[in-house]
């Protein structure tokens, strides 16, 4: 699938940005939100750090993570149970966490089991902007050696992301009638001290729309 090619407005001022977002423990809070070119900027220049999601957002992100904290035993299982649908059970370790029950996934062992969708707490992007994250698992107990952290994904399967992305708001759009395309897509996969998730593979997407 081709996707226009448009012009982006760069970060020629390392100190504009750092106006903007204030880092703290919990991540990075914007005071307003980042146009496409921006976005762009930061993704090819490799600037991650500088993505960031509004107060109102972060706000609820803590509070999702400290309700997470008292049910599960990780945020990796939650993911297991509510993206890729394994059914939840007690952690045998300590039965008052809930773990995800990874035997659904068995068909994974000849090939990866994916899974896109919204970031459910997306970084504080312009309206034209839309932030999806692409997941892969396979099944557990397949031994393999480590794969590193930009390696995770290959070319085909992130080209595959890519499409898939630009065909779910093709037809998110069609469906509302908003006849809004995609037009230009790029992604990006946090390296391991921007990761709040390690133990499942997944990139991002960022989609402008027009």
């Amino acid at each position: 699938m081709t996707h226009a090619k448009v012009k982006t407005t760069c970060l020629t001022n390392c100190g504009q940005m750092s106006q903007r977002f204030k880092p703290n423990r919990d991540g990075v809070i914007l005071d307003t939100a980042m146009s496409w070119g921006e976005a762009e900027d930061a993704v090819r220049t490799n600037k991650l750090e500088v993505l960031g999601r509004s107060v109102v957002v972060q706000e609820a992100y803590n509070e999702f993570r400290m309700v997470l904290q008292t049910k599960w035993s990780s945020l990796g299982e939650y993911i297991f149970v509510s993206k890729f649908k394994c059914a939840e059970i007690p952690n045998s370790e300590d039965p008052s966490k809930l773990c995800a029950d990874k035997s659904s996934l068995r068909g994974s062992m000849d090939a990866p089991i994916y899974h896109l969708c919204e970031n459910d707490f997306p970084y504080y992007y312009e309206d034209d902007v839309r932030h999806l994250i692409f997941w892969k698992t396979t099944y557990p107990e397949v031994s393999a050696e480590p794969v590193a952290w930009n390696e995770e994904f290959s070319t085909k399967e992130i080209e595959e992301g890519r499409e898939k992305v630009a065909h779910a708001l093709a037809a998110e759009g069609a469906a509302e009638g908003r006849g809004r395309s995609c037009v230009e897509i790029i992604h990006y996969v946090n390296p391991p001290h921007l990761k709040s998730i390690e133990a499942i593979a997944h990139v991002h997407y960022l989609a402008r729309l027009a």
